[in-house]
């Protein structure tokens, strides 16, 4: 009987640790069944800010050509309209010689005695008068339209450079929003660490360490052509979200390679 019982009791245990290891499996089956959909949702999220990194970067280097030609075309604007400006300065000169010979027509008129010849003179000085005040105001219109022209290329370079600073200023803050959010999904999902490695920007030129919900610092590296407008925008940055920095950044700006930290955030 004992033996029977002792029986019975190994063969309960033994279905009982065959039920648990089965619930257990399944269990862990679960979870790694949930971890795997956390770091697909991880991948495609990091892939996402990839193609919009790749967007906004194309777009800044459009935007820097874009820019470019507007310097270029504005420089040769302003060598043109010198160029009008001597040409109409030359031409009142001749129209107050034609003048002058106008009034001395005139005077040798009264004293001539032959006032038909001096007639047709006198017309034809007028004429040349004329023709003179005309060329002078056609010039002087097409020097207005000249302005004009430079007056609104000033202000689409005031306006691309705006667009240009918001842009870089959404790349940046896209980047670390970008950074955020993935170690967020890894620390809590155990997703793998190839997709956080991903979001990282290189160091380069400008260092900004930003203390925001990660606590970790961001490089960011600004590269482009001269005079596009990446120390304007760098000091903006640093009026708006570290003022303290102003006094050091002014001191190192004709530096071409520098580094500057930057404090964001609380």
């Amino acid at each position: 009987a004992e033996q029977k019982v002792y029986a019975a009791l190994v063969q309960a245990v033994r279905v009982t640790q065959e039920r648990w290891r089965m619930h257990y499996a399944k269990q862990q089956m679960k979870k790694l069944k949930q971890e795997a959909h956390e770091a697909g949702a991880l991948m495609a999220k990091t892939k996402k800010f990839q193609e919009q990194a790749a967007e906004l970067r194309k777009k800044n280097e459009e935007m820097e050509a874009h820019m470019m030609h507007l310097q270029s075309e504005r420089k040769t604007i302003q060598v043109k309209v010198e160029q009008m400006q001597e040409s109409l300065q030359k031409l009142q000169q001749q129209v107050e010689e034609v003048r002058k010979e106008s009034e001395e027509s005139a005077k040798n008129l009264a004293e001539s005695q032959n006032a038909e010849v001096n007639s047709e003179a006198i017309e034809d000085t007028k004429k040349q008068l004329a023709d003179k005040d005309v060329e002078a105001d056609n010039l002087r219109t097409e020097i207005q339209q000249i302005k004009e022209k430079n007056d609104q290329t000033q202000n689409e370079i005031k306006n691309t450079e705006g667009r240009y600073t918001q842009l870089l200023k959404q790349t940046s803050m896209q980047s670390t929003v970008g950074m955020a959010k993935t170690t967020e999904a890894a620390s809590s999902g155990g997703a793998v660490p190839g997709a956080l490695s991903s979001q990282r920007v290189s160091v380069g030129t400008t260092r900004v360490g930003g203390k925001l919900a990660t606590n970790r610092n961001v490089f960011i590296q600004m590269v482009g052509a001269t005079q596009v407008g990446k120390t304007s925008l760098l000091e903006t940055l640093i009026q708006d979200w570290d003022p303290q920095q102003h006094n050091k950044f002014m001191e190192q700006r004709p530096n071409l390679m520098t580094h500057h930290q930057i404090q964001i955030g609380e």
